[in-house]
């Protein structure tokens, strides 16, 4: 694991994991999906918990919930990208 600083003190944390990682969603379920200023997207993966403070994004950055008709299997690279944002949500990508 390398831990990297992507936006500032304040901002998101970046960590390349070297991990196996598959996960499956639901249909039916709404995912989370951040997508980076460059275009990169990243699937919700660790939910920041209860009383989470209120989420702060940096400029460009955005976050989508995506409603899934059908079961969605997420194969993550590796390295995996890791951001861990404000509010301690975790998104992990970048998607394929």
């Amino acid at each position: 694991m390398r831990a990297l600083d992507s936006a500032g003190s304040a901002g998101p944390r970046r960590l390349l994991v070297e991990k196996h990682h598959v996960i499956r969603f639901a249909a039916g379920r709404e995912v989370p999906v951040l997508e980076h200023p460059d275009g990169r997207r990243f699937v919700h993966v660790i939910e920041g918990g209860e009383g989470k403070a209120p989420l702060d994004l940096p400029d460009g950055w955005e976050i989508e919930s995506v409603k899934l008709a059908e079961n969605w299997v997420v194969y993550l690279p590796t390295p995996t990208t890791v951001f861990f944002l404000s509010n301690g949500d975790s998104y992990q990508g970048p998607l394929l």
